[in-house]
Formats: structure tokens, sequence, C-alpha cells
């Protein structure tokens, strides 16, 4: 059989929007032009009054009928993993024949080197693909190939002449067509199939179409790039022949197309097309064929990149800008900030879905840790008002403070790395662990933890 595809329409100024009938296959549309536009202007607009607005997440009392629209389940059912990528491999092709636009000098090797900075941090819990194995993912990605693709672009399709949505720049090529090339390039250049080491058939490997500055993509069902959206990814499902079923995003050249920025360039090669890449590729490792992980909500964000770019928030745009971006780690040396360390380089990209944690994080939910208490002793009568400092104490934020046994008499979680905690009484002297706890486990014993009850 054949798989075909399901487009995700853009309106409403870009916010995407699923029009999915039960059963059909999903694929997503990074970022509606607009949005960005949209966001700017509503951000200026609104002001302090609504960066005081509750925060609507599903762990939030005010936001509890959200919870279920943003929790990811399995659509397959059971544990297959042809609904998901256990390990990844994801080759780039080039497309760029004789006479077309040149790709930048550096462009090649900037992507490459975010894809082998990943695959160096294997096992690592410090960048996003960590976020991916809670859904049954492996903390193994591997780099493919870079193949230079030197095809002539074919005879613009029925794709490319949309009355209602202008298409940005030609040469342009259309969705089914960027499906048929990458199907080709498969074979002729004998790229593994979907094949897992039992010889069953299993999604491993992912494709990235880049196309050069000035050539576009449409889709009769999504728009055109750069005017409904920035990136997608889809696939070409042949039940009976496992090479041709490769799964593939397309990719345009973002830098300078309003709308697809990335609000920081901590790196400074080719940044505005990271978060895209990144959106793409976990999508595809977490819902290769449209069965995997994805929540049932049909009538908006659905993937696990697309809840946090564009979830169901409760309309407030503070906020939703801090699920899509998070917290930043620093500052680069040129005064960008940056949210991600891959393999020594900086980089500013947008956050994934946790179930664990039921909110959007940057990485795998870590403990709490305990680096120092300030003061270190008290009263057995308690009421010291005590600071402790660590790591790790928000996304996921600490829920429970305890001295021993006895839970604080009330605790402030101040930062990512400080909490201010009322300790309890006591009814003897003595040392006692300050222990905390999160969605991502309790903190673990260090001499750090130790409090000492007093007489006095």
């Amino acid at each position: 059989m054949t798989g075909s595809r399901q487009g995700h329409g853009c309106t409403n100024s870009g916010r995407a929007v699923a029009a999915l009938p039960t059963g059909s296959p999903r694929r997503s549309a990074l970022l509606g032009l607009g949005l960005f536009a949209l966001l700017a202007v509503l951000v200026a607009g609104v002001g302090a009054s609504s960066a005081s607005a509750y925060e609507c997440y599903s762990g939030n009392p005010n936001c509890a009928g959200q919870g279920s629209l943003q929790h990811l389940v399995n659509l397959g059912g059971g544990g297959s993993s042809t609904f998901f990528m256990p390990t990844t491999t994801t080759s780039f092709v080039y497309w760029q024949p004789k006479g077309a636009p040149a790709f930048p000098k550096g462009y090649e090797t900037a992507v490459t080197d975010f894809f082998k900075g990943l695959e160096h941090e294997n096992g690592g819990d410090q960048n996003f693909y960590s976020v991916l194995t809670q859904y049954g993912v492996s903390d193994e990605t591997h780099f493919g190939k870079a193949i230079k693709d030197k095809d002539p672009y074919p005879a613009e399709s029925s794709g490319c002449d949309l009355s209602t949505v202008p298409v940005p720049s030609r040469p342009c090529v259309s969705g089914g067509q960027v499906k048929a090339e990458i199907t080709e390039l498969v074979k002729q250049h004998k790229l593994p199939e979907q094949r897992n080491e039992a010889g069953q058939f299993e999604a491993t490997h992912t494709f990235f179409l880049m196309l050069p500055p000035g050539v576009s993509v449409c889709d009769a069902s999504i728009g055109c790039s750069g005017v409904s959206f920035c990136a997608y990814h889809d696939y070409a499902y042949n039940g009976s022949v496992v090479t041709e079923s490769p799964v593939w995003a397309v990719m345009t050249y973002l830098p300078g197309v309003k709308g697809c920025e990335d609000p920081q360039h901590p790196n400074g090669a080719f940044e505005d097309e990271f978060p895209p890449i990144e959106h793409e590729f976990a999508e595809m490792a977490t819902d290769p064929y449209g069965i995997g992980w994805a929540n049932k909500n049909t009538g908006g964000a659905e993937e696990v990149a697309d809840i946090c770019q564009d979830g169901f928030w409760g309309g407030n745009v503070p906020f939703e800008e801090k699920m899509k971006w998070g917290t930043a780690l620093g500052t680069a040396p040129n005064g960008a900030l940056y949210n991600q360390v891959i393999d020594g380089h900086d980089y500013y990209l947008q956050q994934l879905y946790s179930n664990a944690t039921e909110t959007c994080v940057q990485r795998k939910a870590l403990p709490p840790v305990v680096s120092k208490l300030a003061p270190a002793k008290g009263s057995l009568a308690g009421g010291t008002k005590v600071k402790i400092t660590g790591l790790n104490f928000e996304n996921p934020t600490v829920t429970s403070v305890s001295f021993g046994k006895v839970a604080a008499k009330e605790f402030t979680v101040t930062s990512p790395t400080s909490i201010t905690a009322i300790s309890p009484a006591s009814t003897s002297t003595g040392v006692v662990e300050v222990k905390l706890t999160s969605s991502g486990g309790t903190s673990a014993s260090t001499t750090a933890d130790q409090y000492t009850y007093e007489t006095k």
C-alpha cells in the first residue's frame, strides 16, 4: 500500500490548525510565517498585565481541563517500534542542480556539525534528544550521509500554482516532487532500508532535503514555504517495498525569511535553520508514519514539538513564548542568549513536550542537586530561614523539601538554582539531610545537604 499525506493547514495569521480525518496520517508544518510576527505585536501590546496572568499548563488547577489536550499517547498502541524510531540515522540531501542558486559557504558544515554534535553526546542528558527517550527512542542517534543531488528540478506542478497563496520564489518544487526525489535517491544511493537487525520493518532513518536560497516548496494542502510554513515532515510508505518508505523533511533556506527567525544567534552560523531542523527531527523520531506519539486532540497542535510551539496555553502570549524557548542557560560571547550546548557549540532551540513533567522542557528531567545550605544549622524549635543552593530546581519544579523525615514549614523556589525554606521543628538535636523532590527524582545524599539542629 502507498501511504498518503495529510496537510497541516495554517490559518489565523499562521497559527497551525490541524484538520485531520480520523485515521489519517499526520505531519506538521513548522511555524506558519505570521506566527512570530503576530506574537511580537501581541507582546508589545499586552504589557505587564499579561505577564502576570496565570501560567496555563496541565499541572495548573486553573487549566486542569487542558491537560489531556497536551499529553501524548502512542496512537498505534502497544510497544511496536514501527510507531517511533528506537535509533535514528539522519542523512541530508542538498538539492542543487546545475544553474540553481548556491548554498552559502559554510552552510553544509554548520548543519553537519549540529548533527555530529548530537551523535557525539549519545547517552547524555543535556540536549533536546534526551527528552525523546521517554517515548521509546533510545539515546542513540547518528549522522548518516551528506548527499549532493544534481538532478534538475522537475517542471512545476499544480502544487506550485496556488491562487490563494502566492509562491514566494522560483524555482518552486511541490511536496509530491520532494517525496519522489527522496524515494528515488534512497534506491539510487543504496541507502539502508527501514529494517532492524532482525530484518523486520522498523523506522530507523530520516532524511532532510535541503533547498538553496531562492528555491521554494509548495503543497496544495498547506501552501508555500516562507508564506505558510518554514519546514514540514512527511513520509512515503510502501508496505511491500521497505526501501521505498523514507521518512523525510523538506527545508528551505531560512536565514532572512521573516517569521522563521531564531530570536537569538549565539553560534553565529545559519542559526535560523536549527529550531526547524530540531522540530522536524524530533517529530520524525517520535511519529515517523503518523501513527506514533501524538495527542488525540485533532483540533490543534499535536506532536512533540508542535505543542510547545503552538499549544493550548490559554492565550497567555508571554507564557507561550516561555513554553517555546524555556529559560536561557547563559549569554554567548557575542551577547546572544543560548539554552543548549551541544558538543561545545551554543544554540537557542525550542523546547519539546515531556509527558514525564507535563510541560515543555529543553532536556530530560533531572533530579535536584543540593550544593549548599545557608545557614546549615538552626534551633530545635524550627522557623529558621534556610537558603538552599544547587541545580535543577525548576523545569521540573521542586515539589517538596524535607528536613530529615519532616516537611519544611514552607518553601519557595526562587530560581533554577535557589530555594528558600523554613525549617520545621525537631524533637532531637543532631544532623539530618535536607531532601528535595521533583518529578525528575529526589536529590542524592551529599555532604552539602547536612542540616544540624541545636538546642539554642
